[in-house]
This record gives C-alpha cells, sequence and structure tokens, in this order.
C-alpha cells in the first residue's frame, strides 16, 4: 500500500465516479434525449463517414470501409480514428508486430489530430473541469476531447501488448488514468444537461455512454481485494450503471431503438455489442448478476436483420446456439461467418475456435486438428495452445487406432508436439498467460508419465469453460468413460495416481450437475468427497481441490444454498488474497495453483450474482 500511496499523490484528484445513486432514473434515457445532427457541417459530415464505415465493416463489406475511411484519414480526426481503430482490430487479430507498430502510428496521428481541436486550456491541465467550462466549447472541441481520450486508451493497451514490459504498461496505465479524468468531466456534463431537459449531441453521448460503460464493466469485474487498491487512487466500478449506459444509449430501456441511420450516436453498436457478448457468451461461463439473456438475444436479431453477413453476429449467433446444445446448427453459422469475407482471413479465426471446440466436444479428432493447426499456421495468438490443442487431438486419434504402427507413429507425432508447447510460450506486459501455462504443465506432465494422459480433452473443454457445451449424449458417453477408467485407477501405484483420480471425481461431479438425474446430487456429493480427501497427495494438478470447491458451490446454488455457496467461493478468493495455499504434496502445493486467475473471476462474478440474489429475497 506504500507505494499505491505515493502513486496516489502524484495523481489528480478526479470526482468519484458516479453511482447509480447520483443519477436520475426517472428522466429520459440518453437515447430519447439525443437531436439530429445539423444537415450541413463539416464535424457532422465526418462523422456521418465514419458512421458508414462501421456499417459496411459490420455487414463484412471490409474493402469498401477501408476506402472510405482512408480518403480524408490525414486531416479529419473521425476518419482518423475509424482508420486507426481498423488499424488495432486488424493488430488484436494476427498479433503480429508490424501490424501492431502500424496501429500505434495511427493513434499517434489521431490523437495528434484531435489535440490541434482542443481548447488550448485543457491540453496541460490535468485537474478536473467545471460544466461551465464544457458548456462553453464548440462541439468541435467536445468531440476532440472525446476523440483524444479514446485514442490514449487504444493506443495504452497495444502499446502493453507490443512492449510487454511492466514498466510501460504502469507508465501506460498512467496516462489512462487521465483519459478516464476527461471521460469523467464529459460524463458530469452530460448527465446535467440530461437532467435539464436539454436536447444531447448523440454522437458525442454514445462516446462518452460507451467509455464509461467501459470503465464501470471493467472494474466490476475485479475481486474486492484488488478494487479495493484501485479505488485507493479514484477508481470505482458500478456494473449497474455500466449496463444501464449501454441499454440507454440504444433505447432498449424504454423500447425507442431504432433503425441505424447516419444521425444515430456513432458508438450505439459498440454499446449493444457489450450487451450482446455479456448476454450471450459470458453468461454460458459462470453465474453472472445483471443478466439479461432475453435483451441479448433481442439485439442479436435486430443486428443480424441489419447485417444478415456480419462477421460478429453470425458467430454469436452460433455461441448461442452452442450454449443450447444445437451443435450442428452452430456450425453451419460459424461456417457461414467464415465465408462471409475474405479481405481479412483473420476474422476467420473466430469461428475456427469455435469450431474446433466443438470438435473436440464431437471427438471428431481429425477435423479437430485440423482447424487446430490451420490456427497455427495463420495466427500469432496462442502458438503455445495451438500445438497444445493439435497434440491432443492427434493423442485422442492415436487411441483410437488399431494398427500399432500408424499409433506409434501418431504417438511420435504427439511427443514432437508437445515438446514445443512450453519454448511456445508468450507474454502480455510481463506477464504469462495463465491457459499457455496450464498447456505447459500439461504437456511436461505428458512427458513425466511416460507418455500418456487422461482425459486430456476433457480437461481442454473445462479449461476453456466449454464443458457446458456437450449435449446429453456426449454428456452420458464421457461419464462411462470415467466409470470405466476408476477402478482402474484404484488398483494403480502411479506415483500421479490421485491427479488422474481426482480430475475423474471433478468431470463426473461436474456432468452430473449438468444431468441432474435422480441420482445426480448423490454421485455429484459423493465424488467431490473423494476430491477432498485424495486432494493431500496430488502432485501436480493441485487446481483440481479449488475448483472442485467451485463445483461444489455450484451445486449449493441450484439447491438455492445461497450462504453456503457464498462461504465456499470467498474461502477460494481468501487463498489468493492472502497467497495462502498448501493442498498437495510437494513443495509445488504451496505455489499458486493453474487457471488460478479465471477461477478468481469466476468466483468474483458468482458472488456478484448471490449478492443480487439475496438482496431480492431480502
Amino acid at each position: 500500500m506504500n507505494n499505491l500511496s505515493k502513486l496516489a499523490g502524484i495523481l489528480p484528484k478526479w470526482e468519484h465516479a458516479k453511482t447509480m445513486a447520483d443519477i436520475n432514473l426517472a428522466a429520459p434515457s440518453l437515447h430519447a434525449m439525443t437531436h439530429a445532427t445539423p444537415p450541413h457541417d463539416a464535424l457532422y459530415d465526418d462523422i456521418r463517414d465514419a458512421r458508414h464505415a462501421i456499417d459496411l465493416f459490420l455487414n463484412s463489406e471490409i474493402q469498401d470501409g477501408l476506402d472510405l475511411v482512408m480518403a480524408k484519414r490525414d486531416s479529419s480526426m473521425y476518419h482518423a480514428l475509424s482508420y486507426a481503430c481498423l488499424l488495432g482490430g486488424t493488430a488484436l487479430l494476427t498479433y503480429e508486430r508490424k501490424d501492431i507498430e502500424k496501429a500505434i502510428a495511427a493513434m499517434k496521428a489521431t490523437s495528434q489530430l484531435a489535440n490541434q481541436n482542443r481548447r488550448p486550456t485543457w491540453k496541460h491541465n490535468l485537474h478536473a473541469h467545471t460544466f461551465e467550462e464544457i458548456k462553453s466549447m464548440s462541439p468541435r472541441q467536445r468531440h476532440a476531447e472525446l476523440v483524444y481520450a479514446e485514442t490514449i486508451l487504444m493506443k495504452a493497451g497495444l502499446q502493453i501488448l507490443y512492449d510487454q514490459s511492466i514498466v510501460l504498461a504502469v507508465k501506460e496505465a498512467l496516462k489512462a488514468y487521465a483519459a478516464h479524468g476527461i471521460y469523467k468531466a464529459l460524463e458530469s456534463y452530460m448527465l446535467q444537461e440530461r437532467d435539464e431537459g436539454t436536447k444531447l449531441d448523440a454522437h458525442l453521448v454514445s462516446g462518452i455512454a460507451f467509455g464509461m460503460a467501459g470503465f464501470n464493466l471493467a472494474l466490476s469485474a475485479v475481486p474486492d481485494f484488488i478494487l479495493r487498491l484501485v479505488e485507493y487512487v479514484g477508481f470505482r466500478g458500478d456494473r449497474t450503471l455500466g449496463f444501464w449506459y449501454c441499454r440507454s444509449m440504444g433505447g432498449w430501456d424504454d423500447d425507442t431503438a431504432a433503425t441505424t441511420d447516419t444521425d444515430e450516436g456513432l458508438r450505439r453498436p459498440f454499446c449493444d455489442m457489450v450487451l450482446m457478448g455479456y448476454n450471450i457468451v459470458l453468461s454460458q461461463w459462470t453465474p453472472l448478476s445483471h443478466l439479461d439473456v432475453p435483451l441479448g438475444d433481442r439485439i442479436l436479431a435486430y443486428y443480424l436483420a441489419l447485417y444478415p453477413n456480419g462477421v460478429a453476429f453470425l458467430a454469436l449467433k452460433g455461441r448461442k446456439l452452442a450454449g443450447e446444445r444445437q451443435l450442428d446448427e452452430a456450425k453451419a453459422y460459424y461456417q457461414r461467418a467464415m465465408d462471409a469475407q475474405d479481405v481479412w482471413p483473420q476474422l476467420k479465426d473466430i469461428s475456427r475456435w469455435e469450431l474446433g471446440t466443438l470438435a473436440l466436444i464431437e471427438k471428431d479428432w481429425k477435423t479437430a486438428f485440423t482447424l487446430f493447426r490451420s490456427l497455427f499456421r495463420h495466427s500469432h495468438w496462442s502458438k503455445a495452445a495451438y500445438t497444445y490443442l493439435m497434440a491432443v487431438s492427434l493423442y485422442m486419434l492415436a487411441a483410437d487406432q488399431r494398427v500399432p504402427e500408424k499409433r506409434k507413429a501418431l504417438m511420435d507425432q504427439v511427443a514432437q508436439a508437445m515438446s514445443t508447447v512450453t519454448q511456445s510460450q508468450q507474454k502480455i506486459a510481463g506477464k504469462s498467460i495463465f491457459i499457455e501455462k496450464f498447456f505447459a504443465r500439461k504437456s511436461r506432465k505428458f512427458e513425466l508419465q511416460g507418455r500418456r494422459l487422461l482425459f486430456p480433452d476433457l480437461e481442454i473443454l473445462l479449461a476453456i469453460g466449454a464443458l457446458e457445451l456437450i449435449p446429453v449424449t456426449q454428456l452420458r458417453q464421457n461419464l462411462a468413460r470415467i466409470a470405466e477408467i476408476l477402478p482402474r485407477l484404484e488398483k494403480s501405484h502411479s506415483f500421479y495416481v490421485y491427479d488422474d483420480v481426482c480430475l475423474s471425481h471433478l468431470l463426473r461431479a461436474t456432468f452430473h450437475r449438468f444431468l441432474l438425474d435422480p441420482d445426480s446430487r448423490t454421485i455429484h456429493a459423493a465424488s467431490l468427497q473423494a476430491v477432498f480427501a485424495h486432494a493431500p497427495n496430488i502432485q501436480l494438478d493441485h487446481w483440481i481441490y479449488y475448483f472442485a470447491k467451485y463445483e461444489a458451490a455450484q451445486m449449493m446454488i441450484l439447491d438455492e444454498k445461497y450462504i453456503e455457496a457464498q462461504q465456499v467461493l470467498e474461502a477460494i478468493l481468501r487463498c489468493t488474497e492472502k497467497n495462502s495455499f498448501g493442498v498437495g504434496a510437494g513443495a509445488r502445493a504451496k505455489n499458486k495453483y493453474s487457471m488460478e486467475n479465471a477461477l478468481v473471476m469466476k468466483c468474483h462474478s458468482c458472488l456478484g450474482y448471490l449478492a443480487e440474489v439475496l438482496n431480492r429475497r431480502s
């Protein structure tokens, strides 16, 4: 805390973030309070061009969108912003240094253009500004502040990816903090104008709403023991407020959502994408507060009608269907997303990953290998993960091979791939990626156990949160696999046998929670008890104990034992907060466990859901 106190002492003191208690909910939505933009104005003509480019991109007409924004990118801050965003999207998809460098350069150019249009007294003043100061600005100056803050944030994120340095990450975080101050000042102006009944500039408001929603939702996802530190320097997250901004910008609460046009808020589609991502994708990961699945479905239907060839919306529809265990229908939408465009081949990688996951679920090992090999060849995001997934696909294919010579040849390929996983790992801001570390440990375990792994396909699906997608028929088939192996494990004298026993019981418990057959609760409890009994003897896979605790909490939630579930989840978080581990055998038991960050986030989200349920009951 001492270092944080020193940091807080040199930072400007913004007002605390607004919460829902600070906002007049009785007033009309932001969508209803916006006015039409002037028909003949250079600034708004540029914004209309940017919006048209967004429409083209969202419908997969990528080259046309690029041609539109490139024409004036050197003179118009909104054309420059659109171009920088497109390059930033390309960089995130390719994860190639040259693409990141181009995007950073474009963002610097955009911030310089925006800076030229800012009020001079704001350029070097980090203190909070008054409502009157912002109101006295011209529309172009207010938009310049917004664009400047946006490009600071985007550049900070890409710079951290590019340099992978802790020192650089701190410097960029300070710049992001300054951008937050600009957003806070603009937010106060916007809310006061709205409460006074003044009609608002839709494009400015959509930018403020999207930025403040992002800050609030990101901070609300941070566990409390970390949030206490960021609040110390003036940050606060309010999930209710974040979602209110997103819904209000689209008019979803008052049913004023209209067909998109050039006068609609420029960033409104991105607010809607946040709502879709949360309610359609993240909702399949863990119990969440503020969930509104029907709203997510409604928004997705709205955008599929507007952009029938949109890669993002076709892929989201595929994910929704996969979450409903309609795998054939999901695969059809993923394929449509892949076929929608060829200008940016990397956009196909999203669908390749999802199709590879479904192939693992359906035990289509050849297709899984082909898809993950394609990702390995074309995507730079995680060579370690793609290599491990290729290796496991071949491993499972070898297990089904009855011809000894072919089986040996496949296993030699598996061993070769496994040997390269660890050296393929990458870092972001100096930190290893948790899923890559997990797969690297699994590849080393493969060698330690004499080229053997137990249920590596199911372990992958558990690690990436895809067990929930397995249809009932396959759930029963996998339970039969576990039932066959458990008696053998009980007779085994392998050094790592308890790791395998605990993994088998964790998987069995999870599958029975999905099925909820008449005996499922009894089997679920027995399997988790077996994990807890054998956990002290685990050699490598200490993560299983903590994930088993989380699994116990999930069944408690199903049984409406909310207080008990809350206590279990809080106990898991205390282990991280106090750096107090020690489950399992050997020195490794005292270290952080695999996928700890992912489990911490799940527990935090789950506690938010429980707080919401308990609040409704009180």
